[in-house]
């Protein structure tokens, strides 16, 4: 009985449905696989990032060099005369090392280079080169109000040359007879500029800028030693100002030293180390904030037009008062500066977002591909398995048809 009544529903509507009806339900799933394929493909692709433009600086407010002439010279002094002068230009004794009864090459290389660095500085001059600081067991307080020897005492830190070489090695971890030959080595071509009585003032400003690790030390050094031409071999106070600047600033301070290295030779020579100290001191007032060296270079360069118009004694002092006449007559500028990195910032936020919802959004457009493809194929399978199972019917439909005809 049910198979009289599916065989009624198949001649009534299935075989009565045209072919093309059929075959246009499966162009409808290959025109969605097809198109799923086309939202995978263009899901693949990573979507386009912006890069915002960042809006133009306004110009710098300039001022005329008699308008810092009159915060520099004395009332009396109203003119100038350029001026410049010409620039001015090692008995073994015991090593403290690890004895080992096998000596390396390594090891005799460097020992005789340690031997040569000896050489440089007599036995007289350890005194110099013993360092410590003071202990106060009680606290500071006491001794402050007593002042007596009991309240205080001396504790020694490095005793001589042998305990500061040994004590930066340890410090930069250099470990290696070949890293302790190299780091030497560098101290030697620049002590060796120096006369006798300068070098422990050398070897300090070397030591104390000896940090990080090796490699950092001896860039280190590198940078002081490109600074002495620029400077007097009679005083050694800029190796200590520029050692001691590089090593409280690790992230600036090579930077800074460079930018000394390329700067101060616009001062005359015989004013040199109050210009460094100008320029140290107004890092510290005006540009130790991230990004500060920058602008301090940028600033400082308005201002070395200018040199040529003070007299030697008058340039560092008109450096000085730069920076601050600057900064007043700038001050809109400065701001408007601040604006446009802040807009700037907010710009590259909102496009770094965007960039990420459109990866988002690409991501699903690539699961959608995928669900057309997965669907287009199903129902093609599903339309075709169908069709092969009708026509199965029909043919059998028509054999018995004709088994009937002939009996």
């Amino acid at each position: 009985m049910k198979t009289k009544k599916i065989s009624k529903f198949e001649e009534k509507y299935i075989f009565n449905i045209s072919l093309t009806f059929w075959r246009i339900i499966i162009a409808i799933g290959i025109l969605g696989a097809i198109l799923g394929v086309l939202l995978l493909l263009w899901g693949i692709i990573p979507p386009f990032k912006q890069s915002p433009n960042k809006e133009k600086y306004p110009p710098v407010v300039s001022f005329s060099v008699n308008e810092l002439k009159e915060k520099v010279l004395p009332k009396q002094l109203s003119e100038t005369k350029k001026s410049q002068e010409e620039l001015k230009q090692i008995s073994k004794t015991e090593t403290v090392v690890d004895k080992i009864s096998q000596k390396t090459t390594d090891e005799i290389n460097y020992l005789a280079t340690y031997d040569s660095l000896k050489i440089l500085f007599p036995k007289k001059y350890d005194a110099k080169l013993t360092k410590g600081h003071w202990y106060y067991p009680h606290g500071k307080k006491y001794w402050d109000y007593y002042q007596r020897s009991e309240y205080r005492k001396w504790i020694v830190d490095v005793r001589g040359l042998d305990d500061l070489i040994n004590s930066v090695f340890k410090s930069i971890n250099a470990e290696s007879f070949l890293d302790k030959k190299r780091i030497i080595e560098s101290y030697i071509a620049i002590v060796k500029k120096f006369q006798e009585n300068e070098r422990v003032d050398v070897i300090e400003a070397l030591t104390t800028f000896s940090t990080g690790d090796v490699s950092q030390s001896l860039t280190n050094i590198q940078l002081l030693n490109k600074s002495i031409p620029f400077f007097t071999l009679e005083n050694t106070k800029y190796l200590t100002l520029l050692a001691n600047f590089g090593k409280q600033n690790p992230k600036d301070g090579n930077s800074f030293i460079e930018f000394v290295n390329n700067t101060i030779s616009n001062f005359n020579a015989e004013y040199r180390i109050t210009a460094l100290e100008t320029l140290i001191e107004s890092y510290y007032n005006y540009f130790n904030v991230k990004g500060g060296l920058n602008k301090q270079i940028e600033v400082t360069n308005e201002f070395l037009p200018m040199v040529s118009e003070f007299e030697p004694g008058y340039q560092s002092k008109a450096l000085g008062k730069f920076y601050p006449l600057y900064f007043d007559k700038n001050a809109e500028r400065e701001q408007a500066i601040r604006q446009i990195d802040w807009n700037y910032e907010n710009d590259m936020a909102d496009a770094k977002a965007d960039h990420q919802l459109n990866k988002q959004k690409k991501a699903q457009v690539r699961l959608n591909g995928l669900y057309l493809i997965g669907a287009g194929l199903v129902l093609i399978a599903f339309l075709a398995l169908i069709l092969v199972f009708l026509s199965i019917q029909k043919s059998i439909r028509k054999i018995e048809i004709e088994l009937v005809k002939n009996n």
